[in-house]
């Protein structure tokens, strides 16, 4: 007998936390965006250790490192909702 898993208990086992990913984003910057974006979270550690040596660089990074996280963690929730309505179809 299969059990049927509610959308919201779907959401929350494949979702994204937006408060974790805020909280990451803030305290590691673009290290913490890894949780939303493996691969944006690479680029800009790199871009601000390339840019280490000016103090704008990775500050500029760091405020958009938060903004992109919560951005990332937005469309992979959408993502894992659209999932679900297919999955139920």
């Amino acid at each position: 007998m299969s059990k049927k898993i509610s959308r919201e208990d779907y959401i929350k086992a494949n979702g994204k936390s937006r408060g974790a990913s805020l909280a990451l984003t803030i305290l590691f910057g673009p290290l913490g965006l890894m949780y939303s974006s493996p691969i944006l979270g690479a680029v800009l550690t790199v871009a601000a250790l390339l840019l280490l040596s000016t103090v704008v660089g990775p500050v500029i990074i760091w405020i958009a490192s938060i903004i992109i996280g919560d951005h990332c963690t937005h469309k992979v929730n959408n993502k894992v909702k659209t999932d679900f309505e297919i999955l139920m179809r």
